[in-house]
């Protein structure tokens, strides 16, 4: 599973033609170029610690 960073898909959000199967070929398309902006989530050991500090 990839997850993409929201920002940076800004081609998909701003097309003024919009559907289901021409956002799923652009992403089809950015996976298969090695182009999808990816975002990671931090492993617990790392966001546990954090979420402590700042409550």
């Amino acid at each position: 599973m990839k997850v993409a960073h929201p920002v940076m898909l800004r081609a998909i959000a701003a097309a003024k033609k919009k559907n289901d199967k021409i956002d799923a070929g652009k992403i089809a398309d950015c996976l298969r170029c090695d182009f999808l902006p990816e975002c990671h989530m931090a492993s617990t050991e790392i966001r546990d610690p954090i979420k402590c500090a700042l409550s």
